[in-house]
């Protein structure tokens, strides 16, 4: 997890780019890899719901089950902090630590 604007594309592109050469020692999930969790993380930040935030842990045990047990896994989206602040009216990201539990506890 990272916030938007704050160097996290350029680690992606990064990563993106050498998923050839890491594969079988890190397993890479970018945005693209896990569009239903980021858009469920993003939709929690916006309406705090039990239904939106079941919805995030369910989303990331769908991702996490797809880990290959072989290697570590890498989980890169600033997305999963929610919204971008200004969007959706949102001031602050006081959503990412839930949703970061919601991750953890997935």
């Amino acid at each position: 997890m990272g916030f938007h604007k704050t160097g996290t594309t350029s680690i992606q592109k990064t990563l993106n780019a050498n998923r050839t050469v890491l594969d079988g020692r890190l397993h890479i999930c970018l945005r693209t890899d896990m569009l239903a969790l980021c858009e469920a993380a993003r939709k929690w930040s916006v309406k705090r719901s039990h239904v939106n935030l079941a919805y995030v842990r369910y989303e990331a045990a769908e991702l996490l089950s797809s880990w290959r047990d072989d290697c570590s896994m890498l989980i890169s989206s600033e997305d999963l902090s929610g919204h971008m602040l200004g969007r959706r009216g949102l001031t602050t990201y006081d959503a990412a630590p839930v949703l970061a539990e919601a991750l953890i506890s997935a």
